[in-house]
């Protein structure tokens, strides 16, 4: 084996683990919240020695930040494929929203993550951190608000200042996922819910005669 092939092994196994330590906090923190969770809880769920976990991260603020960074990094790619996959704002919104549906279910989604984390990033990020994720959620939330502004701007929405149809619709998103966590839905197939809540969501913004 060569230099280089060990290398390239030992950095796949190290992503690995890094993978698995990431995976094991996120459903902690479901279990338990953020507050509650220790490393060594995290080393437990694992289990791995105190010390290995260590060797991959210095702390439990740092596997947060990984897990935010990587999901938001994934979460911009997927919506530059969607908008570059079609021109057509209708179509995008419905991909978009769809694809928001998905990624709040899957554990490792942005979304799913962001909305289990966002009230003590702040605590644990730097002033230069906390700028460079404002940037990062700026970016996301100008392709949102660009593709709305089309929309209305070729009929298809309502003629509303498209950031504050935006944060609407973000609202109405956020509302229903959270409600698919209470009684009344919590029953229900999730996936099987998706359809609904695109076409809701999606009709909610249409012009009437775009309908």
């Amino acid at each position: 084996m060569t230099a280089k092939s060990r290398s390239t092994r030992k950095e796949v196994e190290r992503q690995r683990k890094i993978e698995e330590i990431l995976d094991a906090t996120l459903a902690l923190f479901g279990r338990k919240g953020y507050a509650g969770t220790t490393v060594e809880d995290i080393a437990e769920e694992l289990g791995y020695a105190k010390a290995s976990l260590y060797y991959y991260f210095p702390g439990k603020e740092a596997i947060v930040k990984a897990l935010i960074y990587d999901a938001m990094d994934t979460a911009g790619k997927r919506m530059d494929e969607i908008l570059l996959r079609s021109n057509h704002p209708v179509e995008n919104l419905r991909d978009l929203i769809g694809y928001y549906v998905d990624d709040y279910l899957e554990k490792r989604g942005f979304f799913n993550i962001y909305h289990q984390v966002a009230h003590f990033m702040d605590s644990i990020l730097s002033p230069e951190e906390s700028r460079a994720m404002g940037m990062k959620m700026a970016e996301m939330n100008h392709k949102i608000i660009g593709m709305i502004r089309r929309g209305i701007e070729q009929g298809y929405f309502i003629n509303l200042d498209p950031q504050t149809l935006g944060e609407m619709l973000m609202g109405m998103i956020t509302g229903l996922m959270n409600q698919m966590s209470l009684r009344g839905l919590k029953g229900w197939d999730r996936l099987a819910l998706k359809p609904t809540i695109v076409e809701i969501l999606v009709r909610g913004i249409q012009r009437q005669e775009k309908l």
